[in-house]
């Protein structure tokens, strides 16, 4: 054993002290790792050559077990998808006799044109098919090729404003629906594993809880978690508020009860731990400020993936429309509604063209609404107060 003067009396009093006989309350089982086979046999040869370089020893079966429980970073549902997905950049590096691993950021842009060329998927839902090779790339200690790519962030925003349905089909906007959205509530914790879907379904859960338009939402500078009472509190500042943007010393400052839901109070803490960009909450690193056409991209993704059945009958609208709908559905009175969802008083936008009068009353309504259908104190500087 290698050590200087310090650590020799240290390693000496800690040798001294008795073995605790234990009882094993936890394993880990490696084997339970969704990842491919041949995934968790590249991942281990990358650790054994990071162990080499290093001069360590250390045994192909500790280094097995490693592999696997790295891989299980990613959740069976997400591997599932993302073994499909990288299985299709492979076929296409090996077409083009182009090396995939690690692939340069050029063989990432040229990925992006065959998506666009096949004609199979939107260019607003196509995320997933980049997450799959940056993420392998990740495990496997390589530089992401579809990250930081200036070219390739180029080429898929002209990508989804040139692409064009070649089956047209009518469409009916429908609002929202309670249901569909609580739905998407109970997915929070099985897509943590992905940022960019886990972004995407907290962002729409979040509008629907809270009311506001998405530039309102996505324009949120400031947020944090409070506990006022023993309730779980969403306090948060938009900088875009009633169709304008406000200085940050004139923005209101909300808050938001989020009482009987802790799958969102649980995600929303894990989100706010991640590193941020410049500008609002929802910018990752590395990206440029995310606007509504960014999450009209997000709900398409989260419909693709979750609801595929309701592509057709919504648009990000109508999770605005559903939230506003469904609340006022259990009696939360007009007033409220406008003054969480930054309407003006007596909007005639808010009850000739969100409102749906023919939206139920439903336990699922009654799930994100009913704290704002309580006993309350009187209005004051724009703010209301719900007692419990």
């Amino acid at each position: 054993m290698a050590s200087g003067s310090g650590q020799s009396g240290l390693a000496s009093w800690a040798l001294s002290k008795p073995a605790r006989q234990v009882t094993p309350k936890y394993g880990v089982l490696p084997e339970a790792s969704a990842a491919p086979a041949a995934f968790n046999q590249a991942l281990f040869q990358h650790l054994l050559d990071l162990f080499k370089d290093a001069g360590a020893e250390v045994g192909d079966a500790e280094l097995q077990e490693v592999a696997f429980v790295m891989a299980a970073k990613l959740s069976p549902n997400t591997w599932a998808s993302y073994s499909s997905s990288f299985s299709q950049f492979v076929r296409f590096c090996v077409a083009r006799d182009t090396c995939f691993l690690p692939a340069t950021k050029l063989t990432g842009l040229l990925w992006a044109r065959e998506l666009a060329a096949r004609g199979t998927i939107k260019a607003s839902t196509a995320q997933p098919y980049f997450s799959a090779v940056n993420s392998i790339h990740t495990l496997l200690g390589k530089e992401p090729p579809c990250t930081d790519n200036p070219e390739l962030v180029a080429f898929r925003k002209g990508w989804a404003r040139l692409q064009v349905c070649l089956t047209p089909r009518e469409e009916v906007r429908l609002a929202f629906a309670a249901g569909d959205m609580l739905s998407l509530y109970r997915q929070l914790p099985q897509v943590q594993a992905d940022a960019h879907l886990f972004r995407a379904v907290l962002f729409l859960v979040l509008m629907f809880s809270v009311l506001l338009r998405p530039h309102s939402l996505l324009s949120v500078v400031w947020w944090r978690l409070e506990q006022m009472e023993g309730v779980p509190v969403l306090q948060y500042k938009p900088l875009s508020w009633k169709g304008r943007v406000v200085l940050p010393s004139e923005a209101p400052v909300l808050q938001v009860s989020l009482v009987g839901k802790p799958l969102l109070v649980d995600a929303l803490q894990s989100y706010m731990q991640a590193p941020k960009g410049h500008g609002s909450v929802w910018c990752a690193p590395g990206e440029v400020q995310p606007s509504t056409p960014t999450a009209e991209a997000w709900f398409g993704l989260v419909l693709d993936a979750f609801l595929p059945s309701l592509v057709s009958m919504h648009t990000l609208y109508s999770v605005r429309r559903g939230a506003a709908s469904a609340a006022h559905a259990i009696g939360v009175s007009l007033d409220v509604i406008e003054s969480f969802g930054g309407w003006s008083s007596g909007s005639a936008a808010l009850r000739q063209h969100y409102l749906d009068y023919g939206v139920p009353c439903s336990e699922a309504a009654l799930f994100f609404f009913s704290a704002l259908h309580r006993p309350r104190v009187p209005l004051f500087r724009g703010q209301f107060f719900h007692s419990r």
